[in-house]
């Protein structure tokens, strides 16, 4: 009889949290008549696939998929997913909306891009406004299009033939369940498209190098921040790091854009006090000369980087945010004996930004260049 109860119990709960689901709602052009896109985005489709089936299992959530692709990837396809799921959201469901394909700006006032489809355009920022009429618990639009405007630039002019230069990102198969319910309970909803107003975004055979920067920050960011101080301000300016720098093999630079817009009751607001002109810390750093490499002559620097509190309020951790290059470019220091040091060498220079985590909540930045003594320089 107790075996019999147990069960009864075990049954439910699992279906309680069975009950709350990510939709994932994927809109890829893989059979766009230009082979480069029709490639790319069906990397992009297998990645962002995987990545909301891992944000699911993480939480213990049902994973539902709505997607169009292929022969459905059209303009009438798209409208009647939309209204299909909107039948299917409830207020605890988490809601990833994901487009890679054409994209262009009409009217030069507008922030994001309308969908290329055939046979009429989407506006982008219309579906996310009408899915999050629902009031699901989180609500991500991803918009992997460009944003050139439509008058001036031929729309295939941001596709290259050659292959994605970064590999997959380095991950457990599992989130950390905390992180992302405090990253979920930060924020109501977050759209973000690969690039600004008037710019391109690029799109290789390998996917899409907006995509592959925003799921790598992501990652990286889960892994390397603390309980508590996971926030989307955070992957976004990764992303947005990632992909400036790797648009830089391409020739031009890419700049996304996003709107994360916070919950009233999430984060603590504080009065600012203007009398108050003393900063609470100084981002230190130190840079001596290191070893040459034989490797192109380079001369390396080892640089110290550390937090001097200057006031009477707790530390509780650093995050650094160094270039995109290091190997791990967000590190989180949390010892406060060692000034919350963290030591680095490199033969460039780049700036540092320091996120600084008091104990009263309050989260303050500063930005450094790393600068090597000019006795030092090469000659």
């Amino acid at each position: 009889m107790k075996l019999v109860f147990f069960l009864i119990i075990t049954l439910f709960a699992n279906t309680d949290a069975l009950s709350q689901k990510v939709h994932a709602i994927l809109f890829c052009s893989t059979s766009d008549p230009n082979q480069v896109m029709s490639q790319g985005s069906k990397q992009d489709y297998f990645k962002m696939r995987g990545f909301c089936k891992k944000v699911a299992k993480s939480l213990s959530y049902k994973y539902v998929e709505h997607n169009a692709m292929d022969e459905d990837f059209s303009s009438d396809s798209i409208n009647v997913i939309i209204n299909e799921v909107i039948q299917q959201i409830s207020t605890n469901d988490i809601v990833v909306l994901y487009y890679s394909g054409h994209g262009f700006i009409a009217n030069k006032k507008e922030q994001f891009p309308i969908l290329n489809t055939l046979p009429v355009g989407i506006a982008s920022l219309g579906l996310h406004e009408k899915l999050l009429q629902k009031n699901p618990k989180f609500l991500l639009t991803v918009i992997d299009a460009c944003s050139a405007f439509k008058d001036l630039d031929k729309q295939d002019s941001f596709l290259f033939s050659g292959k994605d230069y970064f590999g997959p990102p380095a991950s457990g198969t599992i989130y950390d369940a905390k992180k992302l319910n405090d990253l979920f309970n930060k924020c109501n909803n977050v759209i973000v498209t690969a690039a600004q107003p008037g710019f391109k975004a690029v799109q290789t055979s390998g996917g899409s190098t907006f995509t592959r920067s925003l799921l790598e920050a992501f990652d990286q960011t889960i892994a390397t921040t603390y309980s508590g101080h996971c926030n989307w301000e955070a992957i976004l300016e990764q992303a947005y790091s990632f992909t400036f720098a790797r648009t830089k093999y391409y020739h031009f630079d890419s700049y996304p854009v996003w709107v994360p817009k916070e919950c009233e009751a999430a984060v603590p607001k504080f009065e600012i006090d203007t009398s108050i002109v003393r900063p609470r810390f100084e981002l230190v750093i130190d840079t001596k000369k290191g070893r040459r490499s034989f490797f192109r002559g380079r001369q390396w620097y080892s640089s110290s980087i550390e937090i001097k509190n200057l006031s009477d309020d707790k530390i509780d951790s650093v995050q650094y945010y160094l270039d995109v290059t290091m190997p791990s470019p967000i590190v989180t220091e949390d010892n406060v004996e060692t000034g919350f040091s963290h030591n680095i060498s490199t033969y460039d220079t780049f700036p540092i930004k320091a996120r600084v985590y008091f104990s009263d909540g309050r989260v303050e930045e500063e930005i450094k260049d790393i600068e090597f003594p000019v006795s030092s320089r090469n000659r």
